[in-house]
């Protein structure tokens, strides 16, 4: 990651990604079925629904609609993904032990976002990954000698118009002030430092292509001015001290 916090490499094959957004897509019908059926017959009939998405109405109900565990990698579709070479090839990349659990259900958290075009509302806030494990006990913060990397793969995004904001070399800042904020599910930090909007950039990720950075790492999402959703994937990996 060297001294910017981050490094960008392609990371998913064309048939990795294809099978991924495959499964996504199954994967918006199987949760829209049960929780907005009103909304799958318009795009139930699609090719592809991460195509169609951003033409549904569904009024206000897309963040109740995509809580955390509604984006969460099926138990299968795990096992698929972790055996696929190119998650292997990262993985022994970076001498990765595993993949962090922090939702304690028992496998890897493999968890996925739908950006809608210009939807503010869709815009996750400028923040650390390490303050969420600081926050939440339940996060199972002792990691027995281990460091975080936290890994960003783009889905569906076009480069320039949507992606991944982030501080170059913020993981190294010590004046940072924040504030923990509790909600119906975890705590959630509240970054108190003003952020000069001109010192993020937007990182140029093409479909396949991902993020690795340090979980101190200033980041945030970006508002999507592409026509379609941006979709992309994100996890976090336990690797020894000496890798970071």
């Amino acid at each position: 990651m060297g001294e910017q916090g981050y490094s960008i490499s392609e990371i998913l094959s064309s048939n990795d990604l294809l099978e991924l957004r495959s499964r996504i897509n199954k994967q918006i019908l199987n949760v829209l079925r049960e929780v907005d059926p009103k909304t799958l017959d318009q795009i139930a009939s699609a090719g592809d629904p991460l195509c169609m998405y951003h033409t549904i109405d569904s009024g206000n109900k897309h963040g109740s609609n995509w809580i955390k565990s509604n984006r969460m990698l099926s138990e299968e579709d795990t096992r698929w993904f972790e055996a696929c070479e190119s998650l292997k090839h990262l993985r022994k990349r970076f001498n990765c032990k595993c993949i962090s659990d922090e939702e304690n259900i028992g496998r890897s958290n493999y968890y996925w976002r739908l950006t809608r075009p210009f939807a503010l509302e869709d815009v996750g806030p400028i923040h650390r990954d390490e303050w969420f494990w600081i926050l939440n006990n339940n996060f199972n913060a002792d990691l027995g000698g281990l460091k975080r990397i936290k890994v960003w793969i783009a889905i569906q995004t076009v480069p320039g118009k949507n992606g991944l904001l982030v501080q170059p070399k913020s993981h190294r800042r010590q004046d940072l002030k924040w504030e923990g904020k509790s909600t119906d599910s975890i705590k959630k930090p509240i970054l108190l430092t003003h952020i000069d909007p001109n010192s993020m950039q937007l990182l140029a990720t093409p479909p396949g292509h991902g993020v690795i950075f340090h979980d101190k790492l200033l980041h945030g999402g970006a508002l999507n001015q592409a026509g379609q959703c941006r979709c992309s994937i994100e996890f976090t990996m336990l690797v020894p001290d000496d890798e970071i």
